[in-house]
């Protein structure tokens, strides 16, 4: 009797269980299970030694939850891999749900019940998903076949066990904390040659590489690039068509077995192998990056890694770190890759030729009546003196042109710039400079002295 009773309460429990939990067969997740984005006890899906676990990661407060996989044994829980919305990561709020769906994989719904992201499954039914020990979660088909996975779907990491196909990249963050899609990418590109770039954010138009493997095809046939491999013993190649390897730095002597490896695009452009020890007593952390590709990125990206107006210099730890040159500070005092910006406020004056003004937009001057051909702006010769009437930073800056620089140029003020330019209309609009938008604009002579 008492036997009967253990093992009807036992059920009973069993049946109290949430289906996330009791769904997970050996990291298997059955189609019908689901998450909750939730405070606290969230629920989620372990890989089967627990190194890994794929729900809702909070992002910094209790209301949002960033889709992801995470290393699940280790204090600051690394991020491994994110779902994307176009430039930016799937952010949930709280309440959201993800289905595992037979149809259409993952779904994520956001509190209200409506769509927010899902899986791409282009064929085939989903019977399943896995959450792996090497951190890829798989949507299997009935036959054990991958249907969708996140290793073919990367974001800025890529773990030991994982490929990068031709045309695949890595994106890096635009910060620790701020997940969106960042300047910089890993690109294994359509002629073979892995590289590393600066991408523009709004074209995804590549910059000029500064890292390549130079994996082309070249003068021998089959000698191009296929894959990016990081094998399972965390070594790290570039696969050629006709199966030769091109090595780049391994692990150098860290054991995989006791160590976690990870490799990622930092949001400073740096290519970095990172190792944690699996097993430790107190506080641990990731070790200092076992290998950095470029060597020195000051060196081969100069003013592409810290915007403009500013400088890059390399630390200690092969980290870059930006500066501003006296008379400039950051733009952004959080995020000091942004560039600097002039120290002038909106009253400020400045010299009229490709000098920055407090509102990023330059002036173009060109010589103007004398010729007739529709020129716009008007160099006057006059000498500029300081006067009472100017204010101080006026004064200086004649000064610093006149005895640093032994030209004579015309001085004008903000005000003299908004009118010539008709408050910046757009029709006077020329084009765009890498500082702002460029404009033209007419000067009245009496505003000239």
């Amino acid at each position: 009797m008492a036997v009967a009773l253990s093992v009807e309460m036992l059920l009973f429990s069993l049946f109290l269980l949430p289906i996330s939990v009791i769904s997970q067969n050996n990291g298997r997740v059955a189609v019908g299970s689901s998450l909750t984005a939730t405070i606290g006890d969230s629920s989620s899906w372990l890989s089967p030694s627990g190194d890994f676990e794929f729900g809702f990661s909070p992002l910094g407060n209790n209301d949002l939850f960033l889709l992801s996989i995470w290393y699940a044994n280790i204090p600051d829980k690394t991020v491994v891999w994110y779902a994307y919305d176009g430039n930016n990561p799937m952010v949930a709020p709280r309440g959201s749900v993800l289905n595992l769906t037979a149809n259409s994989g993952l779904v994520l719904n956001n509190p209200q019940g409506g769509e927010i992201w899902k899986s791409e499954i282009t064929l085939g039914t989903v019977a399943n998903g896995v959450m792996n020990d090497t951190g890829n979660f798989v949507l299997q088909h009935q036959n054990s076949g991958s249907l969708w996975e996140t290793f073919s779907n990367p974001t800025d990491t890529v773990l030991p066990g994982q490929t990068i196909e031709r045309n695949g990249k890595l994106s890096c963050r635009q910060s620790e904390t701020n997940y969106t899609k960042g300047r910089f990418q890993l690109r294994l590109q359509d002629d073979g040659n892995l590289v590393l770039i600066s991408v523009n954010l709004t074209t995804d138009k590549a910059k000029k590489a500064y890292f390549s493997t130079k994996t082309t095809a070249g003068n021998v046939p089959g000698s191009q690039g296929k894959e990016l491999v990081f094998s399972s013993s965390g070594d790290m190649s570039v696969l050629r068509e006709n199966d030769g390897r091109v090595p780049l730095k391994g692990t150098e002597g860290v054991s995989v077995r006791d160590n976690y490896i990870r490799a990622t695009l930092d949001f400073d452009g740096i290519f970095a192998l990172y190792s944690h020890p699996k097993y430790f007593t107190g506080n641990a952390s990731w070790i200092s990056p076992l290998v950095y590709m470029p060597d020195d990125i000051c060196l081969r990206l100069g003013v592409g890694v810290c915007g403009y107006n500013s400088t890059c210099k390399l630390k200690p730890d092969k980290r870059p770190t930006c500066e501003c040159p006296k008379g400039f500070s950051f733009l952004d005092p959080k995020d000091i890759y942004r560039g600097c910006k002039p120290d002038l406020s909106r009253k400020s004056v400045t010299r009229v030729e490709s000098v920055l003004l407090g509102t990023s937009i330059f002036v173009i001057v060109v010589l103007s009546s004398a010729l007739c051909l529709g020129f716009f702006f008007v160099f006057w010769k006059k000498p500029a003196r300081p006067s009472e009437n100017r204010t101080t930073i006026e004064n200086e800056m004649i000064i610093f042109m006149k005895s640093k620089r032994h030209h004579d140029f015309s001085v004008f003020s903000y005000s003299s710039i908004v009118a010539a330019t008709s408050n910046f209309a757009e029709e006077n609009k020329l084009g765009q400079g890498g500082f702002g938008p460029v404009y033209k604009g007419v000067f009245d002579p009496g505003s000239l002295s």
